[in-house]
């Protein structure tokens, strides 16, 4: 690994934080700011008061959570995530987002693994999957948390993005 992708590493673990549940799904734009992230996926703002009860609780709110993704912005670019679920990482939004930069979208599947995949201007250059230790062992895991948001690095915004082309 070279100097800069070490360098690089270190910045993006920063900014995102300490996470560690099953179920997030989200998508690291380069070069983007978080108004840009919403106009590219037509989006539109979401209710605040209907976010802080689906952070609050989002398996009584499912539907409408699989619906809304957080964008924060971070030195070089934007996050986009989804604690509970994979919208962000779904070709029809990594491919929106990828035009003109390089996008990379992943999934951690709590039953499939974790999934990944890395555009550039529209185009799939890498697909990865990985499988958990429980499911190389052909076990399901052990248990599976929900968490809220992040609360070391809310989103800056919440939007519900057009369903993708």
């Amino acid at each position: 690994m070279c100097h800069t992708s070490l360098a690089e590493r270190g910045r993006l673990i920063a900014a995102l934080g300490d996470l560690h549940y099953f179920g997030l799904g989200m998508a690291c734009v380069a070069d983007m700011t978080a108004a840009e992230v919403a106009r590219r996926l037509e989006a539109i703002p979401a209710d605040n008061e209907e976010v802080a009860a689906i952070a609050a609780n989002p398996l009584t709110h499912f539907d409408d959570s699989q619906t809304i993704v957080g964008v924060t912005e971070v030195p070089g670019g934007c996050i986009v995530t989804q604690p509970w679920g994979p919208l962000p990482s779904t070709p029809g939004v990594t491919k929106r987002l990828s035009a003109s930069t390089t996008c990379y979208g992943m999934y951690d599947n709590p039953k499939g693994g974790h999934h990944g995949t890395l555009l550039r201007d529209g185009i799939l250059e890498a697909a990865t999957r990985t499988r958990t230790t429980s499911q190389r062992k052909s076990s399901p895991p052990t248990s599976t948390r929900v968490t809220p948001w992040p609360t070391a690095a809310p989103a800056q915004v919440y939007v519900r993005p057009t369903p993708g082309r």
